[in-house]
């Protein structure tokens, strides 16, 4: 498995063999501010997100809002370890 966070406060489980998504985890930060950003579950933005986006403090906030995985996972025994903008240290059990 690889694992990578995104931008979009997801961590995703990733099979190399197959290229394959296995799961994805959101964060809390993804989870209560979703519905802001985006208007369904496929996450396609709104109509004026790039707007709000075009100034530096918006671009943060959304980054903060989402809870944006930029750490590195850390993994141990059945472990993973990952942080994210949202102020969450987050450790997921296999």
């Amino acid at each position: 498995m690889l694992y990578f966070g995104t931008l979009l406060g997801k961590m995703h489980g990733l099979d190399i063999q197959t290229g394959t998504i296995r799961w994805t985890f959101n964060t809390d930060g993804y989870n209560h501010h979703h519905a802001g950003y985006f208007p369904s579950e496929d996450n396609i933005v709104k109509n004026d997100f790039y707007a709000s986006l075009s100034w530096p403090e918006g671009y943060i906030k959304a980054l903060h809002d989402l809870g944006a995985v930029f750490s590195k996972p850390s993994i141990s025994k059945n472990l993973l370890v990952f942080s994210s903008t949202d102020g969450s240290v987050y450790c997921l059990r296999q």
